[in-house]
């Protein structure tokens, strides 16, 4: 049990994910993690990623920031640390860079939201309308 966890917790096969339904940004909540010893979410195995959608049903917030973002490089898609993790489906049409939708004008859009259906989608990383997931990292081999 972590004293002071300043979000929700939840447990799966003794790892620790927190649930922060605050409205932040993508690189806010990434620093966020790190500053509570955890990194935003890496969807590891379909049994993972069904799981997380369960717990995220209690929740109002529809999109969740993830681990995972282009930043390095356009169009390269990649899960923050580096470490394998299982390909996500995109929503349909994602992604997009389409800056539409955006609550950020003419912003890229690098940064990946988990959806309520499982999928992801491309949103501006300064985009600060949705909570974010971290997890304990997974220990390097």
């Amino acid at each position: 049990d972590r004293a002071g966890c300043p979000c929700d917790q939840a447990w799966l096969d003794g790892r620790a994910y927190m649930f922060c339904d605050v409205p932040s940004g993508w690189m806010t909540a990434n620093q966020l993690c790190q500053n509570n010893g955890y990194v935003l979410l890496n969807i590891d195995t379909e049994g993972e990623l069904e799981w997380l959608l369960a717990e995220l049903s209690a929740y109002e917030d529809a999109d969740w920031w993830v681990g995972y973002s282009d930043l390095a490089a356009e169009g390269n898609w990649a899960w923050e640390g580096g470490q394998d993790a299982r390909q996500i489906d995109w929503c349909d049409t994602q992604p997009d860079n389409d800056h539409n939708g955006s609550c950020v004008a003419d912003a890229e859009e690098d940064c990946a939201v988990l959806d309520a259906d499982g999928c992801l989608r491309d949103e501006a990383c300064d985009c600060a309308r949705t909570g974010y997931i971290c997890e304990i990292p997974t220990p390097t081999r």
